[in-house]
């Protein structure tokens, strides 16, 4: 019997080592979304585009011309500066639609169950579209009513698979059960206004407002929410400069996406640091913060190889780029003397002169220049 549990230990450790896709790592979800459409007498059209661009009518369409296809490919490159994380999730879900859908006729989907905050016009109605599921990849996962399908024209064909698109994502991965805010922002993409969410201060609004658990910017993953569903304070000034703000690990979704646990220090040539996750940015009211246990894990940092040993940084952020310091450290040597402290001084680190003291610690490593 251990046996047995041994290997399927090592087969769900195996797939989560391999699978690209998180989906085929993690299938057991057993909830589902829905996409809306309005039907206004023979009209269809995807309520997302409806709600925005029929009642909030200071937005337009803003894309181009072309076949589902060719709008679903604009709508995933445009993602990319608004969330780099999901323009690379959607790649990988790019045609999951089609491929787990099932087209069916005479369909009843039951009552509306989501969020809806107007009234339709007079002779219109909401109608359930698309039942989906996380994909299954062996069945089928995605449940449309071909009735309602064939009457959406080009543009909201392709507002639905990207809808799906963000709906698993927000969904599946970060618990969002209404999909009222989920239909504004793929809408918003979509619209003459999407361009506004390459500023930081509003794409920050945005998240928070669907209900993101993170938020992706210049190297750096920032938490919005706990892994008690609390909200985490992340603010952002009007030059769209973090100013308090909590970094957060890569989430487990995005592991195989090529993402680096490690980011670049900015003012010292070639250092590259981490595990730092959990510390917090603060700098309302002050000019620097510390990171606990950071490793600097660059083969050459400002001219000196540092042993990759949890040291205590002061850093700055500045400009959304993190500035190094100097360091605190027990665990270090250079030419056989204990280094506590090493700074930065014009892309270099400096390792200055040092009193001699009696502290000592186990496991000590040495502080080499590059290139011995």
């Amino acid at each position: 019997m251990l046996k047995h549990i041994c290997i399927l230990c090592l087969l769900f450790i195996s797939l989560c080592i391999h699978a690209k896709d998180p989906f085929k790592t993690f299938l057991s979800r057993d909830s589902s979304f829905s996409i809306f459409v309005t039907k206004c007498g023979d009209e269809v059209e995807l309520l997302d585009f409806y709600e925005l661009y029929r009642v909030e009518t200071a937005y337009k369409y803003d894309m181009s011309d072309g076949t589902v296809d060719e709008r679903v490919d604009e709508f995933i490159e445009r993602s990319r500066v608004f969330s780099e994380p999901r323009y690379r999730l959607f790649k990988v879900w790019r045609d999951y639609f089609f491929k787990e859908g099932r087209f069916l006729n005479s369909i009843n989907f039951g009552p509306l169950k989501d969020e809806f905050d107007f009234t339709v016009q007079d002779n219109c109605e909401i109608r359930t579209l698309v039942k989906a599921k996380a994909p299954s990849f062996t069945g089928k996962s995605v449940f449309i009513d071909n009735s309602l399908w064939s009457r959406l024209d080009e543009k909201s064909k392709a507002g639905v698979i990207t809808n799906y698109l963000i709906n698993l994502d927000a969904h599946f991965f970060h618990n969002i059960k209404e999909t009222v805010f989920t239909r504004y922002l793929n809408a918003l993409l979509s619209s003459d206004h999407g361009k506004l969410l390459e500023k930081l201060h509003l794409k920050a609004s945005l998240f928070k407002k669907v209900g993101y658990s993170y938020l992706y910017n210049q190297g750096f993953f920032f938490s919005l929410k706990s892994v008690y569903g609390e909200e985490i304070p992340l603010e952002v000034d009007e030059s769209g400069n973090i100013t308090y703000a909590k970094f957060s690990l890569i989430p487990f979704e995005l592991r195989k996406l090529n993402f680096s646990s490690d980011v670049e220090v900015h003012n010292v040539k070639g250092m590259r640091i981490d595990q730092f996750s959990g510390e917090y940015i603060n700098m309302r009211s002050q000019s620097s913060f510390s990171l606990r246990s950071a490793r600097v894990v660059s083969s050459c940092s400002g001219g000196f190889y540092i042993p990759p040993v949890p040291v205590r940084m002061n850093v700055s952020f500045i400009n959304n780029q993190l500035h190094f310091n100097s360091l605190y450290s027990l665990r270090l040597l250079f030419h056989d003397r204990k280094i506590r402290r090493i700074y930065a001084d014009n892309e270099s680190l400096v390792i200055p002169e040092q009193k001699p003291d009696s502290l000592h610690a186990s496991h000590m490593r040495t502080i080499t220049e590059c290139g011995e």
